[in-house]
């Protein structure tokens, strides 16, 4: 088994590319044998089902691969250059140009020439559309965020009295787009996950007997189950002697 295992590197560098996890996909649920070709037209009608699972998969609300994806956080640092309210963020044009449009803001810090940090809260969108005059000037003490098709849309309590701070966001990128030969943009704890739940869309393009089926769904519940356990806490947990 060591000379099987060392074609993936030493120790702790395990990793799959799109086209192994379909190939190990398309083996699990018997459409092909190990050591057959897989046809181009069945491989990209896999990569097409992997990317629309990943895709699903990318907010930290998601219930079955719960939790921030801390791999996938990234910060930017923005000064405005125009007084506004709301801001576009895209990968290119736009008021901000991102090398990612986040999926999610999940904070921001307003930084002033003295260096001292101010952190805004979030809104929901209910809050922000109650706000009576948003284009009233003054500094902003909250923000709202929305990933829209074309673009990610930062919005503000107030329109931007001065455009001499900078604003520090923590957000969320998207994850990659999965092709053959790169290798997935994932945690190692999500490739069994991915493995099983690409089985089991597969199964009615391949006709996959009842037996099987219910087999392949077993081991998704118990792989999205395992990695569900790499949550990380979103709350500070202390006990308290003598009480259970």
């Amino acid at each position: 088994m060591g000379d099987a295992f060392a074609m993936y590197g030493a120790n702790y560098n395990f990793s799959l590319t799109g086209g192994e996890l379909v190939k190990r996909a398309l083996n699990k649920i018997g459409a092909f044998d190990p050591d057959e070709t897989i046809p181009s037209a069945d491989m990209d009608l896999c990569l097409m089902t992997l990317n629309m699972l990943a895709k699903q998969y990318m907010g930290p609300g998601n219930k079955m691969l719960p939790g921030l994806k801390m791999w996938k956080r990234a910060d930017k640092s923005i000064t405005f250059s125009a007084k506004d309210y709301v801001y576009t963020l895209m990968t290119s044009g736009g008021d901000v140009s991102m090398n990612d449009v986040p999926v999610e803001i999940l904070s921001v810090l307003r930084r002033d020439a003295s260096s001292n940090d101010d952190p805004l809260t979030r809104m929901t969108y209910d809050e922000y559309r109650q706000i009576g005059n948003k284009i009233q000037s003054s500094t902003p003490t909250k923000y709202y965020y929305e990933l829209k098709t074309d673009a990610g849309y930062l919005y503000f309590n107030c329109k931007l009295s001065s455009i001499t701070d900078t604003y520090e966001i923590r957000y969320l990128a998207p994850f990659q787009d999965i092709v053959y030969a790169t290798v997935l943009d994932f945690q190692q704890w999500f490739y069994r996950p991915l493995l099983y739940a690409l089985c089991e869309d597969l199964l009615s393009d391949y006709g996959i007997p009842e037996k099987k089926a219910a087999e392949i769904a077993n081991l998704k519940k118990e792989s999205f189950a395992l990695a569900s356990t790499f949550e990380p806490e979103e709350t500070t947990i202390f006990f308290e002697p003598g009480r259970d």
